[in-house]
């Protein structure tokens, strides 16, 4: 623990509901229980908060939730209907473990009937040492009105997406400027190694399909105290060092490389994107991490690329090569949608790297919303 991390272990209630010899509800919610050599009072404190809203969503579920299920189940019975069934999840994310300050984010989603399921995230930040919740206003000292500084940032941020690739138009309701300012809730943040990350919830800055719009607001460039600003970060130097390592690897076949990539999709991974790209499209493809998604984690949470496949590879004369892949996404009500990228790839260094990406636009928040 020489980086003064807490354990976090993963716990997990779950449970499918079975109602006239018919699965009506699965439920599955997971929650961190906290382990530390000290402070040991908080943590306590801290389990059994966490344990307690865990096991409150599950009486949800098994009482109110079920109950619905089973009247819907009914009707689609009696009107001859197809009946599909309800689910719920709660997964949690701690994107900062540090210095004994924990961040973490839930995304808990809904399925009951219909086309889409909803998505709803909560997050909390916590100072370890002192026992407290930190506020957003703790962040941002030099910021006398906050709420008009977060806002210009988002819109900024969303009118540089839109310029950049006028199809993000569509990522976002038009008045977009007067819905951050009408949605914005300083609860809604939490904070990576790189940025503090502010969210807003399904359906209230852009459409459904946009999922949980999230903006990071990069410590250095912004006056942000950071939550370790008292010691010398060592995983940001490790981070670089690893980056630049990436440099010294890579695929062994056009093939690889592409499915490599591919599985970055599926795992939401940038780093194992990033890990197949030339040293341009490296640097270019950071950048747009670190403004969008600064904790290297791309794609939304519904619907996720389930699978993948390589459709067609092109040798061309110059000796690079052009490789098809279509993506596949799901969502918990089953297939969703597939769609399409095609990847330049040519030999750097001795290693196959992909050069250049054309892909439909709706993989862009799975590629961390870039666009080439």
């Amino acid at each position: 623990m020489g980086n003064k991390e807490i354990f976090v272990k993963e716990i997990e209630l779950a449970n499918e509901i079975i109602y006239k010899d018919t699965p009506v509800l699965k439920y599955s919610i997971k929650y961190p229980r906290f382990t530390s050599t000290v402070f040991q009072h908080f943590i306590g404190w801290l389990n059994r908060y966490y344990r307690n809203q865990a096991y409150s969503l599950a009486e949800h579920c098994e009482g109110e939730l079920y109950t619905k299920a089973a009247q819907f189940y009914n009707d689609s019975v009696a009107n001859d209907l197809p009946f599909r069934e309800y689910e719920f999840t709660s997964v949690y994310y701690v994107p900062y473990n540090k210095n004994y300050v924990l961040s973490l984010y839930f995304d808990q989603y809904q399925y009951t009937g219909g086309a889409n399921g909803t998505t709803y995230e909560t997050a909390k930040s916590w100072d370890v040492k002192t026992g407290r919740e930190i506020g957003l206003n703790e962040l941002f000292p030099a910021k006398k009105h906050l709420k008009d500084y977060i806002v210009k940032k988002v819109n900024e941020e969303i009118a540089i997406q839109i310029k950049q690739d006028p199809n993000a138009n569509a990522n976002y309701f038009d008045d977009y400027e007067k819905l951050t300012a009408k949605y914005f809730d300083p609860k809604n943040f939490y904070m990576t190694r790189f940025a503090v990350n502010i969210f807003f919830q399904e359906v209230t800055i852009a459409p459904h399909s946009r999922g949980i719009p999230v903006f990071g607001i990069v410590y250095e460039e912004n006056q942000i105290i950071r939550p370790e600003s008292d010691v010398i970060d060592p995983y940001k130097v490790r981070g670089e060092l690893l980056m630049d390592a990436t440099d010294e690897v890579g695929a062994s076949s056009p093939k690889d490389a592409a499915d490599i990539w591919a599985r970055g999709l599926e795992y939401r991974s940038g780093a194992m994107q990033y890990i197949v790209m030339t040293k341009k499209l490296k640097k270019s493809y950071a950048e747009i991490l670190e403004k969008n998604n600064p904790n290297w984690v791309t794609g939304v949470s519904s619907p996720w690329v389930d699978s993948y496949d390589i459709v067609k590879q092109e040798d061309l004369k110059d000796g690079s090569v052009l490789i098809d892949v279509k993506i596949n996404t799901v969502a918990s009500t089953g297939f969703w949608d597939s769609y399409y990228a095609k990847l330049a790839i040519a030999k750097e260094d001795g290693f196959w790297r992909i050069n250049q990406i054309q892909a439909d636009k709706e993989l862009a928040a799975y590629m961390g919303n870039y666009s080439d």
